[in-house]
């Protein structure tokens, strides 16, 4: 968190993040070696970006960005792999035996994945699992790597359409329902005016992948094996409430500041904020986050493990 001056301008309290890269304190991964059989590689699963060399997956269509190694240091036979190996994933992800033979823990790590699927659930990103998928490849296998876009998690926006499970079309913004189940295949984008009045047809879920994994009958045990083991250690109500309150704490004076710079602000943007009183009172959408996780952890301790079939 910083406190931002640009040539004498004031504007008030930014978060500052680092974009995942390939290094040796952040995502490690060996260096190119394009005379090898195979190679590592960090994706996104995000758009298909210009200019980044992209695979399309034929079940879900889901689009993998090659982030690392540059492509020119990378062999035709490796490429040939790799999209093969993501093929493999999402043709995987659709078995529903519980001990059926699609062996998809065998080409994609449960327990990086079951990481992220217990963050992106507590937090309920509106963006979750449809866009800004860090991945790496390594050893034939794929993991996740780092989680990523934050901005519209939280309970901060509570549009219905981002918020449609899929399979019932109940609308759930709030504390209830299976984030992953929830629709993504369109997106409120700013108009020839500045608003978000737009519409962006995406024209497939774009969480289909993490919707199908979702649904095979391993990972949802290995998911539901991960958040009771988390909840009993690093995300306690305790260790929730003290999270909060703490970064509450170390950044209210400068959170109060930035209030009153922006007070004029429409700080909720074009996105329907669950609550517009918290966009105007720091300390009370400090209270409300933390009432969101324990109420948001709680839900899934009531549900975690019951998989159905739909």
């Amino acid at each position: 968190f910083v406190n931002l001056r640009w040539h004498d301008v004031d504007y008030g309290l930014y978060y500052v993040g680092e974009l995942p890269e390939v290094s040796e304190n952040r995502i490690r991964l060996p260096p190119p070696r394009p005379d090898e059989e195979e190679a590592a590689f960090l994706l996104t699963a995000d758009w298909n970006q210009s200019g980044v060399f992209a695979i399309q997956t034929p079940e879900t269509s889901t689009f993998f960005n090659v982030r690392y190694p540059p492509i020119s240091q990378v062999s035709a036979g490796q490429l040939s792999r790799l999209k093969h190996l993501l093929d493999e994933v999402d043709r995987r992800a659709l078995e529903r035996s519980v001990s059926g033979p699609s062996g998809l823990e065998e080409i994609l790590d449960f327990p990086s994945f079951a990481r992220y699927y217990i963050l992106q659930e507590l937090v309920k990103d509106t963006d979750g699992y449809a866009f800004s998928n860090f991945m790496k490849v390594e050893a034939g296998k794929l993991f996740h790597a780092a989680p990523w876009d934050f901005d519209l998690a939280f309970h901060f926006d509570c549009t219905g359409k981002y918020y449609t499970n899929i399979f019932t079309g109940e609308v759930s913004p709030g504390v209830q329902g299976w984030n992953v189940e929830n629709d993504r295949s369109m997106g409120y984008w700013t108009g020839p005016d500045g608003y978000g009045d737009g519409i962006w047809s995406f024209g497939s879920n774009k969480r289909q992948l993490f919707t199908n994994i979702w649904r095979h009958p391993r990972f949802a045990a290995a998911f539901a094996t991960a958040w009771r083991a988390a909840r009993q250690g690093p995300l306690t109500d305790a260790v929730l409430q003290t999270m909060v309150r703490k970064r509450t704490a170390e950044i209210d004076a400068a959170a109060m500041r930035d209030m009153g710079i922006w007070r004029r602000s429409r700080r909720c943007g074009f996105w329907d904020c669950c609550s517009l009183a918290d966009s105007k009172d720091f300390r009370l959408a400090s209270t409300d986050l933390e009432k969101y996780l324990l109420n948001r952890a709680h839900w899934i301790d009531e549900r975690v493990g019951e998989w159905r079939v739909v």
